[in-house]
């Protein structure tokens, strides 16, 4: 078994991710009628992700299956795209059945919190993704 020192990605990666997924679970808190703002937000997000991504995948070792930190970086991506897709069924929503706008909006912020909480407890155990 080869052990690689990850506290770089541990210390510095993570946490920057972490906090970039909770910024756009934030966006949740805009109106639904606001998807524009909130769509442009989650996105932006998104793309510091992929940059990130681009950058971490060029230094991580080449093997035949998924590490933890693409584990990690795949559903992170997944969960801002669940975002969007989300804010977009709201704003449609939200001018017949605005409560029901709500509360999927409280839903799904909820479900991303527990969605990165998780992946994130995956990482730092030490357990197999």
């Amino acid at each position: 078994r080869v052990l690689r020192e990850s506290s770089y990605f541990d210390r510095n990666i993570i946490p920057l991710l972490a906090c970039l997924n909770s910024v756009a679970i934030c966006s949740l808190a805009l109106q639904a009628q606001e998807f524009g703002s909130r769509g442009q937000m989650i996105l932006s997000v998104s793309f510091v992700e992929i940059g990130i991504r681009m950058t971490v995948d060029s230094r991580l070792p080449v093997v035949g299956y998924q590490i933890k930190m693409q584990f990690v970086l795949n559903n992170f991506f997944f969960g801002l795209l669940f975002l969007v897709l989300e804010s977009s069924l709201a704003y449609l929503l939200q001018d017949k059945h605005g409560d029901l706008a709500v509360l999927l909006d409280r839903f799904a912020g909820i479900a991303e919190a527990l969605h990165m909480l998780a992946v994130l407890g995956i990482y730092y155990s030490g357990s197999g993704a």
